[in-house]
């Protein structure tokens, strides 16, 4: 069996889920935010760009909606046309992409640039840090 060392490992590790569990964070919130500037920051080791040169005009609207996190219902409101329309928007988006699910579009929007991440409700730009201010 494991000594005092396992211990205190099966200890914190309880004390990580109970904290999940109520919605808490594992981090403290400066070591958080310090990480997520540093992950929006940090430069693509390895771009891959993915080209959207195919897609219409509509279906980068679409794809611009889906990756800011709006539902299907929302993005026809806002592009003033019918949820079944966005519907149809989509599964061009998945087929000519080549995703298989709304998560695989947000990757494709973030990796195109077409979105950029937001911190704090900014808009971090290309080659910026977010300390820059």
């Amino acid at each position: 069996m494991g000594g005092p060392q396992t211990r205190v490992r099966e200890l914190q590790s309880a004390e990580a889920v109970r904290r999940t569990h109520r919605g808490e964070s594992l981090f403290a919130p400066a070591i958080l935010t310090r990480l997520v500037h540093h992950f929006v920051s940090a430069p693509n080791p390895s771009p891959r760009r993915t080209t959207l040169g195919g897609l219409t005009g509509r279906e980068v609207d679409v794809l611009t909606l889906v990756a800011r996190g709006q539902s299907n219902d929302e993005i026809a409101t806002s592009l003033k046309i019918s949820v079944k329309t966005v519907k149809t928007h989509l599964t061009h988006l998945l087929a000519k992409l080549r995703a298989r699910d709304r998560a695989q579009l947000v990757i494709s929007a973030y990796d195109s640039g077409l979105v950029r991440p937001r911190v704090a409700g900014r808009t971090v730009q290309p080659g910026h840090s977010c300390r820059d201010r």
